[in-house]
């Protein structure tokens, strides 16, 4: 079986890494744009949505077969309600650290 994980994160990388499974990194761009605002639910939408587009970008390179299995997952930071996403500029960035300064998230 061929293990890809979809994602360029250094930590998910290490984490597989750690448990001692060989993978291969297959990272395609997916659209993270979203109305949802329920964090699990998006969290869930986002992750199957790179899983896809690893999935069809596997295809178009001949790579395709029923023994792949993809692993893709996503992170959102939420903090009163608020999904924090990227920030928009450096204020909208600052405006973000000081809601999360000192608190749990």
């Amino acid at each position: 079986m061929r293990v890809v994980l979809a994602s360029k994160s250094p930590r998910r990388r290490e984490i597989l890494s750690s448990l001692g499974i060989a993978f291969d990194i297959v990272s395609a761009d997916a659209d993270e744009s979203s109305d949802i605002t329920d964090p699990a639910l998006l969290v869930r939408e986002l992750a199957l949505r790179k899983g896809r587009a690893t999935r069809e970008l596997l295809k178009a390179r001949g790579e395709w077969n029923d023994d792949t299995l993809i692993i893709a997952s996503d992170t959102v930071v939420a903090m009163e309600g608020e999904i924090l996403g990227k920030p928009k500029d450096e204020n909208d960035a600052r405006r973000m650290l000081s809601m999360l300064s000192g608190k749990s998230h």
